[in-house]
């Protein structure tokens, strides 16, 4: 029975990481898509720099992909957001604020929504 349980679980992490997909038919910003594929997506739109204290990414100043609403498994676009590393840790320990509101207006944004587009169907097509 352990055994089976290791390989469901195997083959649904599997799964999840490449499946691409709407939950809406025209909405992309609800598309599945792995951290490892949003990565080059949100460092592009967020120009290199963290969501919240807009310090740019270099080798001192790492990012990392922060799931807005705390759900490793919910893995749609809308719900990731690149941070520093600094900024992620003080939102996780700390309590400290995340801009829901601006991240929400800049989601919804026509520059985000053309970048996530030409990314979705022309890079990541499965």
């Amino acid at each position: 029975m352990k055994i089976f349980t290791i390989i469901c679980f195997i083959i649904a992490k599997t799964y999840n990481s490449i499946k691409i997909h709407n939950y809406h038919s025209n909405n992309i910003y609800y598309t599945y898509i792995s951290t490892r594929k949003a990565r080059p997506v949100l460092l592009k739109i967020q120009n290199n720099s963290c969501f919240m204290c807009n310090k740019q990414f270099s080798h001192y100043v790492p990012h990392e992909i922060h799931h807005i609403d705390h759900n490793s498994k919910n893995n749609i676009f809308k719900n990731f957001v690149a941070l520093c590393s600094n900024c992620h840790a003080g939102h996780h320990r700390y309590g400290l604020y995340f801009p829901i509101e601006k991240h929400n207006k800049f989601m919804f944004s026509y520059f985000v929504y053309s970048h996530l587009y030409n990314h979705i169907y022309n890079v990541t097509k499965l």
